[in-house]
């Protein structure tokens, strides 16, 4: 029989906690208690096979409320996960422009140029990754450091310009002499 057998009832995880502690206290006297490497692979093994049943179950389960829907729920329920969808996808384009805001000259661009789908939200060295990423392909897009202002040299003042009656004045003179 394979090891990774289904478990069907509480008594069940009760005879697998009862033989888990049983190897772990299995020493003798004086000796730190040791645990059975045996009997964790099997726990482990057993722990997935549990996993993959109640995904399949939920799975199952899913489908079935689905089949018992009219068509009226079956257009809520796609409306409410569109709109969870998209509620997300909002969410976490927010907080991508947030983290690209002191990086990026336009952190809109964040938005573009990052792949959204693979992102955690909830991990913010990922999203600063995801924008390291960008700036390394495209480091246009950073915000520039240093002086933005080109010198050009001294500035020389332009000689004034005579009045109408310094004008006037020099006309008649240029006339008479």
């Amino acid at each position: 029989m394979e090891e990774t057998e289904h478990i069907e009832s509480d008594s069940d995880f009760e005879q697998i906690e009862d033989s888990a502690e049983v190897d772990a206290t299995d020493s003798t006297e004086g000796e730190s208690p040791q645990f059975d490497l045996r009997a964790a692979q099997k726990l482990r093994r057993e722990s997935q096979a549990l996993r993959q049943r109640l995904k399949d179950q939920e799975s199952e389960l899913t489908q079935l409320r689905e089949a018992q829907m009219d068509e009226t729920d079956r257009r809520v329920a796609e409306a409410r996960r569109e709109a969870e969808e998209s509620m997300r996808t909002e969410v976490t384009k927010s907080r991508l422009r947030e983290v690209a805001a002191g990086r990026l000259n336009n952190p809109a661009d964040a938005v573009v140029f990052c792949d959204l789908a693979n992102l955690d939200l909830d991990d913010q060295s990922s999203l600063e990754a995801e924008i390291t990423r960008v700036l390394e392909e495209r480091p246009y897009l950073g915000i520039k450091s240093g002086p933005t202002a080109i010198d050009q040299g001294p500035r020389t003042s332009p000689k004034p310009q005579p009045t109408f009656k310094e004008y006037m004045a020099q006309e008649l003179a240029s006339k008479r002499g």
